[in-house]
């Protein structure tokens, strides 16, 4: 068994329609159905409970925005029956989640200076490792590793690449969904696989 944070954009791909896909050039269009038909194998094995799925509290803020009510339907249907349990943040901070009129963009300008000013030793080492204005990315990082998840499943592939280009030591496997189901039989087999 494993168990697997879930970056929200995981989320906002499996309910994504193929009209919706359809507007992105064809290569990307491609490896995102290629990742959505993948997230449907995670849920599968969710279902099984041959893994288990977590999301952090940046997640489920996230999260909030992209439930408008057709997407809120497709999610509902199609994780239906699904557990994904909630990480303790990985550091205490607190900031404004909703309310006051605030835009997503406000709202996202207030979490990027709230987890800029983080002092926590490893979140900084990790945002370094990873470049640019990656705060949020290593918030998930390090929300997983503190809970001991072994595996985060994106499909940012900035963050991915990152990642894989870093010098820095991770306790979670960052990839693709359609990497951790090969990872999954890989690992039943052999106890190999692609991730770093």
């Amino acid at each position: 068994m494993a168990d697997v944070l879930v970056d929200t954009n995981v989320l906002k791909l499996s309910i994504k329609t193929d009209a919706e896909l359809q507007r992105r050039v064809a290569s990307e269009r491609e490896k995102l159905r290629l990742e959505r038909r993948a997230i449907l194998d995670l849920i599968a094995l969710a279902r099984r409970g041959e893994i288990f799925l977590f999301q952090n509290l940046e997640s489920k803020i996230e999260e909030m925005f992209i439930n408008n009510i057709s997407s809120s339907r497709r999610r509902w249907e199609l994780w239906q029956g699904v557990e994904i349990k909630s990480v303790e943040p990985p550091f205490k901070y607190s900031r404004i989640v909703a309310g006051l009129g605030l835009r997503k963009k406000q709202l996202t300008e207030i979490r990027d200076k709230v987890l800029s000013a983080c002092q926590d030793k490893r979140f900084k080492e990790i945002a370094q490792a990873i470049g640019g204005n990656k705060n949020d990315d290593a918030y998930h990082i390090l929300s997983a590793e503190r809970a001991g998840i072994e595996y985060l499943v994106t499909v940012d592939t900035r963050l991915i690449n990152s990642v894989r280009h870093s010098s820095i030591p991770l306790s979670v496997k960052v990839g693709y969904p359609s990497e951790l189901v090969a990872e999954l039989a890989v690992v039943s087999s052999r106890g190999e696989g692609p991730w770093r």
